[in-house]
């Protein structure tokens, strides 16, 4: 061991497979965790406290900054060159509340110490010292390209936080926040908050990087195979020994607890034909105990499991049949005071105090009574299946992601790592009731707390805007002419340094691969197909520890495309509908208590036959469970297949209102993606599927049913029989089994047992003729950034996919696109590329700029025609191509990833070709694709998602414009 740092602990813990270090560096007092095992995907994280002192957003900023440049690595963005060309199987940064974590990993041992090198050099040694052009690039800049153009806020975090608004519930919880810790960084939002993000200096802003990003602040997490000592020594010559203790005090003071309940009532900005009588929110939020109480936080996710997430909850059926909401969430926090949440959406008005008197009559019943037994016990099941399975394939991210709140605040990190003896443990507290002394210490008996509703208000966002825009307008007339010019000329000299490529000699300072550090070799993961009873079995043999994958297979091209939105929402009321042997609520018990999932579903692909795009889907009843469990949960899926009832008028109208309200919200957090599956609607028949299943077009599907729920409801419970008898039938069964080869012979009797249950009737397969019209189209929702899409159908009897596309997208994605659209633009993201079934998509994610972005994609045969890069530039976009595919499978979703490779009619041969075609990839290549990519620019289709401002300043590009 190292004789500059000191053994605190160690031993051995099972439940990482490995020997755990504790250990101090003596002289600069960084602490390190080292969790040795044989896992090849060595993970590194250094994470530091970073309490925000404000919302100017300086811990997410410096988090953006510091990797771009360093002493050692002094080029724009060495993460940006690591994207481009490392074997790395995680790279990242993230800010949370009150830390700043920098992780990584890569199964290559020459690639993780490049980047172990690389990020320490970043987070000690960064660039912001002296280039002030990184503050306002990351963080934000008043832009103007002249002096008569209107100045405006820009900034990659700027516009990031701007995005992050757009959702109503980061509002919500922010004034949470102030509410609950007014005398703490907790009450302040970390990310920044866009009114207060443009107070922030460049003085404040190195000052806090000196003060914050010291080893003394440091928390080191190492995970894997690599050579302990070897990670020991860079750390100590490196870094760690030219850094002595300075004392600083980094403690976050707790929040005094209050002394009764506070109440607010606030409002969010929603869009038009948001009610205030409909649309509101209520919270009801508890400030409880420390993070490192013992099996406290444990606890809350039991008594919140079973109280809301379960179907029988019941705080959440009492609060939705006194009709004071249709949904109903809980939030647990890993922070340093825990907090527990309870969240209804679509309240009615002015029924904030009655919400509160559901659920505190709720939590005194339980509290006096106990928590039902068997709800309990099914969770706890639930929680030792996933113990069992831990097979995450990023195990060490995941694993220090559980530790590192507990160990910033003094826990003992190596017992958080034993989940296996704390889970007994907890277990046995279970059964002495700490779960019901729980709720009456902290969900009861806690004044520390906070009432709140929060109503829709049309035209806040806008006033904002507004507000912002005038006091710019007014900072602009304060000054003189020289002063504005010499913002114009700031903004032209940051273009120029963003458009410059860093010289060669900076480039060679980032540690690279070589391609003879590749394994030219792909990975395959077979199928092995089956016939049983004349029905088709695919298997992939794999150990999976005595758990059993098993996925039941309906072709749905048994039904019309009228039937799919019916289709998508029956495969999500199965297992949260009553059976003719269960109530929802016992169902939903049964399933946790015998398996780890069992539930219906949905696949969607495209295949490519010929040369000629065809769509896939199944409809499926999919579950794993060990294999002394297989019967109960094959069984489960009979019920489910036969007994559901689907009239129960009252049940369905609360799934479906449910269901309106999920995707409402969702469709704030995920934008993107809505928006990109409405993109590819337009060009094959599998998006246009989606559309009516899950996209933009099923949630206003769902969206009129609830609003017509009783003239439709009758309607609506035939087209699921119609569902249930033109889908289930024993000659439109397929199967997918996925576990070690000694248990298949068990899942074929329960095979053999499923399909017997199964009704007859004759399949009588569709005909989908499926097409939606191109044109481009824009869709309005309340959003201060755009999501902008550009696309075309390159599929042609002349098309041939070969290995350099995916080379194509890693360059346009990580060079072209991250230069124009996010470094130069300030979203906060852009990737492109085209698929193997030859749709070529351009994207944007949280971007200020809608037209300005469509001519960056308009210019991307241009820059492919001039493409230049020389050996090594192409080595590095070829290393970071194979990283891509080389990423780690987890051991749940190998069987996955073997089945849909064979769905999709990948052979093991075209995906090494592809490889080899990869590794052989040239410049000249690149080049050659340019004539491809004219197709896009001179015919593709746009999609916007975003903004009414934005999206109506450029309504000339749109043939439609919808709002949701």
């Amino acid at each position: 061991m190292n004789n500059n740092y000191k053994l605190i602990e160690q031993r051995h813990v099972d439940d990482v497979e490995g020997e755990v270090y504790l250990l101090e560096h003596i002289k600069s007092g960084a602490k390190v965790l080292k969790i040795a095992n044989s896992d090849t995907n060595k993970t590194f994280c250094i994470t530091f406290k970073t309490e925000p002192d404000d919302e100017s957003g300086i811990p997410h900023i410096l988090e953006h900054s510091v990797l771009n440049g360093s002493r050692k690595d002094p080029v724009k963005s060495p993460f940006d060159q690591l994207l481009k060309g490392s074997l790395s199987t995680f790279l990242n940064a993230m800010t949370g509340e009150e830390l700043t974590m920098f992780p990584m990993a890569s199964v290559s041992h020459k690639d993780y110490f490049n980047l172990m090198d690389v990020y320490l050099d970043a987070v000690f040694n960064p660039l912001i010292y002296t280039d002030k052009r990184i503050l306002r690039q990351e963080g934000w800049r008043i832009e103007a390209k002249n002096a008569d153009e209107p100045f405006r806020y820009t900034g990659v975090v700027y516009n990031e936080m701007k995005g992050n608004y757009s959702d109503p519930m980061c509002d919500v919880f922010r004034k949470i926040g102030h509410a609950l810790f007014p005398d703490n960084g907790y009450g302040r939002d970390s990310g920044g908050y866009p009114e207060s993000i443009p107070t922030l200096t460049q003085e404040h802003f190195v000052e806090y990087h000196r003060k914050h990003y010291r080893p003394e602040n440091s928390y080191i997490f190492l995970y894997g195979d690599a050579d302990f000592e070897k990670e020991l020594q860079l750390l100590d010559e490196g870094y760690l020994s030219l850094y002595e203790k300075e004392g600083n005090d980094y403690e976050i003071k707790p929040q005094a607890p209050f002394a009764e309940m506070k109440t607010i009532k606030s409002e969010y900005p929603a869009h038009e034909s948001a009610q205030e009588d409909g649309d509101t929110y209520n919270t009801l939020t508890f400030v409880t105990c420390d993070i490192n109480t013992p099996y406290t936080a444990g606890a809350f996710n039991v008594i919140l499991d079973v109280l809301v997430s379960q179907e029988a909850g019941a705080i959440k059926n009492a609060l939705i049949d006194a009709g004071i909401c249709t949904s109903v969430d809980t939030y647990v926090s890993n922070s340093q005071q825990c907090i527990v949440s309870f969240l209804a959406f679509d309240c009615k008005k002015d029924s904030i105090q009655q919400f509160q008197q559901v659920i505190d009559r709720v939590l005194r019943d339980v509290a006096a009574n106990g928590l039902d037994k068997e709800s309990v016990d099914a969770v706890l099941n639930r929680m030792e299946f996933a113990l069992k399975e831990s097979n995450d394939a990023q195990r060490g991210i995941k694993l220090n992601g559980m530790l590192i709140n507990s160990w910033i605040f003094g826990g003992a990190p190596i017992k958080v790592l034993e989940q296996t003896d704390r889970y007994e443990e907890f277990k046995k507290k279970v059964e002495e009731g700490f779960l019901e002394d729980t709720i009456r210490k902290y969900l009861i008996d806690n004044p520390h707390s906070l009432l709140a509703s929060f109503t829709p208000k049309q035209g806040l966002e806008q006033e904002a805007e507004a507000k912002i825009q005038q006091s710019l307008d007014e900072y602009k007339a304060s000054l003189t002419d020289e002063q504005i010019q010499k913002i114009v000329d700031e903004n032209a000299e940051l273009d120029l340094y963003q458009n410059t490529p860093d010289s060669p000699e900076a480039l060679k300072c980032i540690p690279t691969l070589k391609l003879s550090d590749i394994n030219p070799d792909a990975t395959d993961y077979p199928i092995e197909k089956d016939s049983i009873d004349g029905i088709e079995v695919l298997r992939h043999e794999y150990n999976t520890k005595g758990i059993i994958y098993l996925q039941l297979y309906f072709d749905m091209k048994a039904l019309p495309v009228s039937l799919m939105p019916y289709a998508s929402l029956m495969s999500n009321i199965i297992g949260l509908m009553p059976t003719s042997n269960y109530s929802f609520g016992e169902l939903d018990n049964v399933i946790n208590k015998y398996t780890g999932n069992c539930t219906a579903g949905y696949d969607l692909y495209s295949r490519i036959i010929n040369n000629v795009r065809e769509p896939f889907a199944m409809f499926k009843f999919h579950g794993k469970s060990l294999v002394k469990n297989l019967g109960k949960m094959v069984g489960l899926m009979i019920e489910m297949t036969n007994e559901t009832i689907f009239d129960d008028k009252e049940r369905l109208r609360d799934i479906v209102m449910r269901q309106v309200s999920e995707i409402s919200m969702d469709l704030n957090y995920n934008a993107y993606q809505y928006a990109r599956d409405r993109m590819m609607a337009q060009y094959n028949a599998t998006g246009a599927i989606g559309q009516l299943m899950e996209g933009i077009d099923y949630y206003m599907f769902l969206k009129d049913l609830g609003d017509n729920f009783q003239d439709r409801v009758d309607d609506l419970i035939e087209q699921f029989r119609m569902v249930k008898k033109m889908l289930l039938n024993r000659d439109n069964l397929h199967c997918f089994v996925y576990c070690a080869g000694s248990d298949y012979p068990a899942v074929t009797e329960q095979i053999k047992r499923y399909a017997a249950a199964l009704a007859t009737n004759k399949t009588e397969y569709q005909e989908w003729n499926i097409s939606r019209k191109r044109y481009n189209e824009a869709i309005i929702m309340p959003s201060k950034v755009q999501y902008v899409l550009k696309a075309y159908d390159l599929l042609s009897p002349r098309y041939t996919y070969s290995g350099t596309l995916p080379v194509l997208g890693k360059i346009l994605s990580t060079d072209y696109l991250q230069t124009n659209v996010r470094v130069r633009g300030g979203a906060y993201g852009s990737w492109g590329g085209i698929s193997p079934d030859g749709i070529a998509c351009m994207s944007s994610y949280r971007d200020p700029n809608l037209q300005n972005t469509i001519d960056v994609y308009d210019n991307i045969p241009a820059y492919l025609a001039n493409f230049d890069a020389d050996e090594d530039a192409m080595t590095k976009y070829i290393i970071g191509t194979i990283s891509n595919k080389d990423m780690p499978v987890a051991t749940s979703q190998r069987g996955r990833t073997a089945l849909q490779r064979y769905r999709q009619g990948y052979t093991f041969e075209q995906i090494q070709k592809e490889r080899t075609e990869i590794l052989a990839t040239t410049a000249q290549q690149i080049r050659d694709l340019a004539p491809l990519t004219e197709q896009l620019r001179d015919n593709g289709t746009i999609c916007v998602l975003g903004g009414e401002e934005k999206v109506m300043e450029s309504k000339y590009l749109f043939t439609n414009i919808i709002r949701i």
